[in-house]
């Protein structure tokens, strides 16, 4: 089960690994989003830190409307004890948790002062 806390203003975060291709990691805090599709997004002083490979460029649509072209990154995050490859897209944003990366989980929120989070895996089986 991975373990967070509700930070005041209602954010939902959790703390991740991160690695890049030459074993490099950051532990970051980052915000749950549910409306940020894909798996991570991260700030660019992170994907250069850990040293992540340029992969494309993205289309991606913001929550105003505006349709911005982002690079993604491949990197690798340590989920549920176990390290997945994922794609990171690098934005000028605090470190986020989409969609993609909670697809087969159970997302419990307690939205209160230092509120608990907890992620766990489904257990039927859907992913």
């Amino acid at each position: 089960m991975i373990q967070g806390a509700v930070r005041p203003g209602g954010s939902a975060v959790v703390t991740v690994i991160l690695r890049g291709p030459t074993g490099a990691t950051e532990r970051v805090d980052a915000v749950l989003d549910t409306g940020f599709t894909a798996f991570v997004a991260l700030p660019p002083a992170i994907v250069t830190a850990l040293g992540l490979h340029f992969d494309s460029d993205e289309t991606v649509v913001l929550g105003d409307g505006r349709a911005v072209v982002v690079p993604l990154y491949r990197g690798s995050i340590v989920w549920e004890g176990e390290e997945r490859e994922i794609s990171v897209h690098c934005t000028d944003t605090d470190p986020l948790i989409g969609v993609a990366m909670l697809w087969g989980s159970r997302l419990e929120v307690d939205f209160e002062g230092n509120g608990r989070v907890a992620i766990s895996p489904l257990t039927n089986g859907a992913q």
